[in-house]
């Protein structure tokens, strides 16, 4: 009997012995699974933080930390442009003998922010802009090591010399507009006077050679033993009065009058006491350039007359009692300066973490530069590699053997762990192209000893993708410790993903179209009912109704509406029209698999402040010049500015009066209007025009109305990212575009209106190339037609606080882990 309980104590404590190892091995699993999702936890947490930072360009220590988190400041490596930054939490912030750390690495940390230095070493081709000791200058002539202030190479900026559509220009007589333009890498004078009409580009225009001739660049100071040719443009600063060479020569130690025209000059930027000068004209006199400030000015001289402001000064000017967001730009002392960290009150000279003395490069590409080989540039979403010098106007999506996407499929291109790469190759990775600097085999592209995503562009600056590394790890005493490594790329949060978006209601009791096209790749015409035809979506947010209402509207595309709260939970969503794909069935006419309960309608805050934000803060936005209300036609911007003029009235302005036919858009400009925007016929007919080298970004403090009594807004860039209408309010009033003389494109945002009608419509051939988001949305009596754009997926806006988001990430594998601080 012993021997059998002692056989069955034994059996017991096996039994026992069994079950206590598979209880604490599913401890262990459980732990490590705990300490696996608390890793991707700190992991997702330090993404966030990482993204702040790059947002608000904002490196600082936390102002407090909280209770046992050690949290050190950001570290900026200016050399390899990486930002890093550890995180550490011990036992007393998340219990039970857990520690955790984040580390977190931000490639190219100021990729949003760089700057153009003039540098000797650098080849600088026309257009491009550059700072040097304070000023901002423009190269006018293709070259290297030409120090800025040599005015044969440079302008100091602004300089208004490119070609614009509708324009009229003239032969030498120097009394109307620009005659005096470039191409990218020649300069021309016009020989006939003609208007350019609707033609896109220059060369369209000036394919009629009796129109244009090519000529040397315009050299900004006359000197002695150099050589000028026939028709070459140059300014005397003896006398300061322009002259045109009429006789190639090498000039002697002392200017020679008889080799030159004067009186005659090409150039229109030479200030001329007969010239009468309209609202904005530039010109230079004195070896300084102003701006026209009245509608009308005739033999007042610059410089002492009131009728001009320096051009490089005036509407610029640093104000200690206005506030400053990012990309704004004043002249304070001697110097110009953009601003990289909203403020207000912040003196340029003497805060480098608000102000930078130097312009901003642009990622983006351009179609007026000129790019070197393995230059990389961001567009439609994607990053590109230049395969190519002297590469211009060449479009990325189309020019395939100028540049390379960094989505291509073609392998030789693409990083693999299993190819051996030699120092100086460029493959692309996750979205991103990444240079070799030390040869291997299998080594990830996110290791930094063998791989850089920064170098320098042909421009001299040191660009790249922004990637942000964050890694968390969670050690659990008593158990080995856990690491989750994401990769994230980063892109500015889309404002327009959406043909038509409401974050209340839409509704269309008529017809109309609702669809879509790539500008890109050809005209909307050229596309209709082909695979781009059908991705335009209308979206609305409102949750205690139908969302949507369409009486006959065709969407081509999809519809995403709040689900009912009843069962079946369908979308709110009512239509008597169709919804279809490319693909869609002839029947029925609402193809279900396009209808979505999951909204997206993006809201982010105007510039400035939110709702309200224009009218409250009026007195502290840096406006710029006021509008004139008198002129037929009054021109605005700058040719070629690569800043935006800005512009302002305040109160009710209104186009199309007696004495207000046109308002030109010759360049890019920012408008604020403390009050209603109205584009009529209240005494002649009203219009706006934006030229081939003009974008508008317009505030409307009140509401914008285009009736059709006047002729709305000509958008000659058929662009419609060169064209977005902002309104803040929240007042109740209608806003509207109901024109059928001209379409609108671009984009219109109305985030916060509280109109019963919203957005309204009741004109029904009026035709939107662009996108529409409003608070609310109406179309009585009239057709829905929107045409959707879908590079505006892409697209950023000014005025708009668009922010950097993650635009795709995932966690790496052991294989790829990235080099962390």
């Amino acid at each position: 009997m012993t021997l059998v309980a002692l056989c069955f104590t034994a059996v017991m404590g096996i039994t026992l012995a069994g079950y206590i190892a598979v209880c604490s091995r599913a401890m262990n699993l459980s732990n490590r699974s705990f300490q696996n999702n608390l890793s991707k936890q700190l992991a997702e947490a330090g993404l966030d933080e990482a993204l702040r930072a790059y947002n608000k360009n904002d490196w600082s220590h936390w102002a407090s930390n909280p209770t046992n988190v050690t949290a050190g400041a950001w570290t900026l490596d200016t050399t390899n442009k990486r930002a890093t930054r550890t995180i550490t939490f011990d036992t007393g912030k998340l219990g039970q003998g857990i520690t955790g750390t984040i580390k977190l690495r931000i490639d190219n940390y100021d990729a949003n922010q760089l700057d153009s230095v003039w540098n000797s070493t650098t080849n600088y081709r026309i257009n491009d802009l550059v700072g040097y000791n304070g000023i901002w200058y423009r190269c006018i002539q293709n070259h290297s090591n030409q120090t800025p202030g040599n005015l044969a190479y440079w302008a100091q900026a602004p300089i208004p010399w490119a070609w614009s559509s509708n324009t009229a220009y003239v032969t030498n007589t120097g009394t109307t507009n620009n005659s005096v333009i470039f191409d990218g890498s020649t300069w021309y004078y016009c020989n006939t006077s003609h208007t350019s009409g609707n033609t896109s580009t220059f060369s369209a225009d000036s394919a009629n050679t009796s129109k244009w001739t090519a000529m040397d660049p315009p050299t900004f100071a006359w000197t002695s033993s150099t050589s000028y040719t026939v028709n070459q443009q140059v300014y005397n600063t003896i006398d300061d009065k322009w002259y045109r060479c009429k006789t190639a020569h090498t000039s002697t130690s002392s200017f020679n009058s008889g080799n030159f025209d004067q009186g005659t000059v090409v150039i229109a930027w030479r200030w001329q006491s007969s010239h009468i000068y309209s609202f904005n004209q530039v010109v230079y006199y004195n070896q300084t350039w102003y701006r026209c400030i009245v509608s009308s000015s005739t033999g007042n001289t610059p410089g002492v007359s009131s009728d001009w402001e320096n051009a490089l000064t005036g509407m610029y000017a640093w104000s200690s009692s206005l506030s400053y967001n990012i990309g704004d730009t004043v002249n304070s002392g001697s110097s110009r300066y953009r601003c990289i960290q909203a403020n207000s009150n912040k003196t340029p000279a003497s805060n480098a973490a608000y102000w930078s003395a130097y312009p901003n490069f642009s990622r983006d590409w351009d179609s007026g530069r000129q790019y070197s080989q393995y230059d990389s540039v961001r567009y439609n979403g994607v990053r590109y590699l230049s395969l190519q010098n002297s590469n211009y106007g060449q479009n990325p999506v189309t020019a395939t053997t100028y540049w390379v996407g960094s989505n291509t499929s073609t392998a030789s291109y693409q990083w693999n762990a299993t190819t051996a790469y030699a120092a100086g190759d460029y493959k692309c990775y996750g979205g991103v192209w990444y240079k070799c600097t030390t040869a291997n085999t299998g080594q990830s592209p996110n290791n930094t000893t063998y791989w850089t995503s920064t170098w320098a562009q042909g421009s001299g600056v040191t660009t790249g993708s922004t990637v942000v590394y964050a890694e968390g790890t969670i050690a659990i005493a008593g158990s080995p410790s856990i690491t989750t490594q994401l990769r994230a790329t980063v892109a500015s949060a889309p404002l327009f993903p959406n043909a038509v978006a409401a974050t209340t209601s839409i509704s269309a009791n008529s017809g109309g179209t609702v669809d879509s096209y790539n500008s890109v790749t050809g005209t909307y015409a050229s596309q209709v009912n082909t695979s781009t035809n059908y991705s335009a979506v209308v979206a609305a947010g409102y949750t205690s109704g139908t969302a949507i209402t369409l009486s006959t509207t065709a969407v081509k595309g999809y519809v995403a509406a709040p689900s009912s709260s009843t069962s079946p939970y369908a979308p709110l969503f009512s239509s008597g029209g169709s919804v279809k794909g490319s693909t869609s069935p002839a029947s029925p006419n609402i193809d279900l698999t396009r209808v979505s309960r999951s909204p997206y309608i993006p809201q982010f805050d105007t510039l400035p402040g939110g709702a309200g934000g224009l009218a409250a803060n009026w007195a502290t936005v840096p406006k710029g010049t006021v509008l004139p209300t008198t002129g037929t036609t009054i021109s605005i911007g700058n040719p070629g500015a690569t800043t935006p003029s800005r512009y302002y009235y305040n109160g009710n302005y209104t186009i199309g009066t007696a004495s207000l036919q046109y308002l030109k858009i010759i360049g890019p400009v920012i408008l604020y209007i403390n009050g209603d925007l109205f584009i009529t016929a209240a005494g002649s007919t009203g219009r706006i025009d934006i030229t081939s080298t003009g974008s508008a970004e317009i505030h409307v403090a009140g509401t914008f109305k285009a009736d059709i009594g006047g002729e709305g807004i000509q958008n000659f860039t058929a662009d419609p990212r060169k064209l977005i209408i902002i309104s803040d309010t929240t007042s109740t009033a209608t806003h509207f575009y109901s024109e059928g003389v001209y379409p609108l494109i671009g984009v219109v945002y109305i985030p916060y209106s509280t109109s019963n009608t919203g957005y309204y419509n009741d004109n029904t051939n009026t035709n939107v190339y662009g996108a529409i988001s409003a608070n609310k949305i109406t179309y009585s009596g009239a057709n829905l037609n929107v045409h959707y754009d879908t590079q505006l997926r892409y697209a950023t806006f000014g005025g708009v606080d668009q922010p950097y988001t993650v635009s795709e990430w995932r966690e790496l594998p052991v294989t790829e882990q990235a080099t962390m601080p």
